[in-house]
């Protein structure tokens, strides 16, 4: 992995610059797992609470994900937020999922 994005991958980083073009304070990864990640940070006190990582097995998942955090549609229990029930080990503060 470099910088985000691996070899095999050549539209990842026009991607990459889009979703982030979206959804400005995020960063977007590319893992070398082949899953989306989008983070901020650090947050404010007064906002501690709220999602601070998302994560998804696509782009598309990714920016679907993003745009339910930013209209405040996540639980508000933990700070991450994945997009599908394959997105790997269970996190414990991952209520969704917990389900």
């Amino acid at each position: 992995m470099t910088n985000g994005t691996t070899q095999a991958s050549p539209g990842v980083a026009e991607t990459k610059r889009a979703l982030a073009q979206e959804f400005p304070g995020w960063s977007v990864v590319y893992s070398s797992a082949g899953r989306w990640w989008a983070f901020r940070g650090p947050m404010p006190t007064d906002r501690m609470n709220e999602t601070s990582d998302v994560d998804a097995g696509s782009p598309e998942g990714l920016r679907e994900r993003l745009l339910a955090v930013e209209a405040g549609m996540t639980s508000g229990h933990g700070r991450h937020a994945s997009a599908d029930e394959d997105s790997g080990p269970f996190a414990p503060w991952d209520t969704a999922r917990s389900k």
